[in-house]
């Protein structure tokens, strides 16, 4: 029977779900219809390489000297911290499970049982395939300066009774590293077997001139017998090493032996520790549980850690669990996700942040929108930062950790740091208040940037002119203020001086740039073309968010008025990217309609804070509701339930911790 924590759902015969456990290196797909045995290997934590081994060992059975043929998968058991295959050919029943043995290493246990009453003899092998590397698309080569494409081959070759391979540069000299893997069979002397490898090699499919592709078999040297009522079970074990550029083949370690049931259990042990299994969930409803349970493993599956690259062995939290281009840390979405992972690992919330600053310029302050831990040398040419909220991130932490000053300590300086960028660095129309320059910073394809375009409607992400964005500075304003309260908890008055004077230049920019009167509404500005862009989106409560100084009235009635008001944006599905009642309002569109889990938590918060707790619960409610009825969790949310047209992954990091705090009402406890 399983327990609460184990009961999590997922199907790695998806491939938005594939097996990775032990914030390992790379995931493993199973994909469906597909036969007995590992499918496709592929690489997490960098911008270029994604499938690397496919599949990696298909299970290949004979019988009296005919042709090898794959055994079809007949079920597929997902469990958190193992895969299990089941098949069955006749009276041999077979078995395959998998489990991650640390981030870089994966060990299968084949399994096959004699359920007839006649011994059964067959030929056993395995075989895959390492595929050429397919050309680097070039819009993940543009953000780096200078970057060109690398032609890629493949390399084979027999070591230590299995085989060893990778892929490797045609460049004389390579800014990529290069991944290398070892397959070896482990724990069969007993069997007094040898073994045989058999490479062949044949020209890339796509006819792109990158290397070539790499057949293998590994197989069993003459016949396996298994007796009535008997079982033999066999293991293999890959290996994943990187080899930085210049380099030669990846250094593997030397002991492959395993006794694969203390794995098991040791893997299971871990996944418990690391859910935070004695940490009961807290909702309300009870049939939220499974799905709160689930959101906890989603998020476990969003960590990530090397011992080499980038993040220094730090565990960070990425976008998504796969192996694709947002196999990333992007710069809010992980701040923001840090928050529902400090409720149960506080651990990983801490490395989470640190990992998000990974690349910070020591010059400005700035740090890239995202980063990975595999990647190139080369400056980002996307080098600005996402919304200023690491402060919000560290003060959801430390309400969980009071006690631990020694992490405010350690990250303040880089807070302060990226506080200083904007303060120093963003405001190139010289009005004191800060500007974004690529809509991808906020808000991708909002019709808050549509006059900057041609054809007046924002698409995909854009360079912006400087136009004083109201809630770029009220996200500004709230980070002065967290900033001060740090500096006040460290004793470092001059720094909560500096911080108290921002806040109040802040405040002053927005009163005399952006704030109509006629309107009683604060608008972004544009000083070039003297004119203010009134298109009512969810950040037009960002003053409210903020906690700006402003009248009571005023707050009341843009509360009452136009965030609770059904017709605006307090309708089907809550806060809505633009408002329900506007032209432009499209519930298909990305940053045009639909709803933002992060937007959304924020909101909820700030409904707290005036007073409106019974009103934060009902729209938390309807949003955990919407959530629960989802195959995961979306990076956004339907507006118009005709329209179903979610976008984004199955299990997006902010999507999994907007879920977990709206429906554990987390929002009704944190008020920093």
């Amino acid at each position: 029977m399983l327990k609460p924590w184990e009961r999590t759902g997922l199907d790695y015969s998806l491939a938005a779900t594939p097996f990775v456990d032990q914030f390992a290196e790379f995931c493993v797909h199973f994909p469906s219809g597909r036969a007995l045995g590992p499918g496709r290997i592929g690489l997490r934590g960098n911008p270029f390489l994604y499938g690397f081994v496919d599949p990696l060992a298909v299970c290949e059975l004979r019988f009296g000297g005919g042709e090898w043929i794959p055994v079809r998968r007949h079920r597929l058991n997902s469990l958190p911290w193992t895969a299990e295959e089941f098949s069955q050919v006749g009276d041999l029943h077979l078995c395959a499970q998998y489990v991650f043995a640390g981030g870089a290493r994966l060990v299968s246990r084949f399994q096959f049982e004699n359920r007839g009453s006649i011994p059964l003899t067959f030929g056993l092998r395995w075989s895959g395939r390492l595929p050429a590397h397919e050309a680097v698309p070039e819009q993940y080569l543009a953000p780096f300066a200078g970057l060109k494409p690398e032609a890629f081959e493949s390399w084979l070759e027999q070591r230590d009774s299995g085989w060893s391979g990778g892929w490797r540069s045609l460049q004389p000299k390579s800014d990529y590293p290069q991944p290398a893997f070892r397959l070896v069979p482990s724990g069969w002397n007993a069997l007094k077997t040898s073994w045989n490898v058999s490479v062949s090699v044949a020209p890339d499919a796509f006819g792109n001139g990158l290397g070539k592709t790499a057949g293998y078999a590994l197989e069993h040297d003459g016949s396996v017998t298994v007796e009535p009522g008997e079982s033999r079970a066999f293991e293999l074990i890959f290996d994943l090493a990187w080899t930085p550029p210049g380099e030669g083949a990846g250094e593997f370690p030397q002991d492959c032996g395993v006794a694969f049931e203390p794995l098991l259990e040791r893997a299971r042990t871990v996944y418990q520790e690391n859910m935070g299994a004695v940490m009961p969930v807290q909702n309300e409803s009870p049939v939220l549980e499974a799905h709160l349970w689930r959101a906890r493993h989603a998020l476990l599956r969003t960590g990530y850690r090397s011992p080499r690259g980038e993040f220094g062995g730090k565990l960070a939290c990425f976008c998504t669990s796969d192996d694709q281009f947002f196999s990333t840390v992007f710069f809010w979405d992980s701040l923001f996700s840090s928050s529902a992972l400090a409720a149960f690992n506080p651990e990983f919330a801490k490395d989470a942040i640190r990992t998000t600053f990974v690349r910070q310029d020591p010059r400005d302050g700035s740090s890239p929108e995202n980063k990975w831990n595999y990647t190139v040398p080369q400056r980002h040419n996307r080098q600005y930062p996402q919304a200023p909220v690491g402060a919000w991130a560290v003060s959801h932490y430390l309400s969980r950790q009071p006690d631990d000053s020694a992490f405010l300590a350690e990250i303040y300086p880089v807070l302060r740091n990226n506080h200083r960028y904007w303060a120093d660095y963003a405001d190139a129309d010289g009005d004191g208040l800060a500007e974004w320059r690529w809509s991808g910073q906020t808000a991708d394809d909002s019709p808050l940037y549509d006059a900057f375009v041609p054809g007046g409607e924002m698409k995909g992400c854009q360079w912006l002119p400087p136009v004083a964005s109201v809630h770029l500075n009220c996200f500004l304003y709230r980070d002065a203020d967290l900033m001060e309260s740090f500096s006040k908890r460290l004793g470092m008055s001059e720094e909560a001086e500096y911080f108290a004077a921002r806040k109040t230049s802040i405040h002053r920019g927005l009163m005399e740039v952006c704030w109509v009167e006629e309107d009683q509404r604060f608008w972004d500005y544009n000083h070039a073309t003297r004119s203010h862009s009134k298109v009512p989106t969810f950040y037009l409560f960002w003053p409210l968010f903020a906690r700006l100084p402003l009248p009571e009235n005023l707050v009341r009635g843009w509360i009452e008025k136009e965030l609770l008001n059904p017709s605006k944006f307090f309708g089907t599905m809550p806060f809505p990217s633009v408002a329900y009642d506007e032209p432009k309002f499209d519930p298909a569109g990305y940053w045009r309609g639909k709803a933002w889990p992060q937007i959304s938590y924020w909101l909820l918060e700030t409904l707290t804070h005036y007073g409106y707790a019974d009103e934060a619960v009902a729209a938390a409610d309807r949003i955990a509701t919407w959530s629960a009825s989802q195959t995961g969790f979306p990076e956004n949310m339907e507006t118009d339930p005709r329209i179903s047209r979610v976008t984004g992954h199955t299990d997006y990091n902010w999507g999994i911790a907007g879920f977990y705090m709206t429906a554990t009402r987390r929002f009704l406890e944190f008020i920093p």
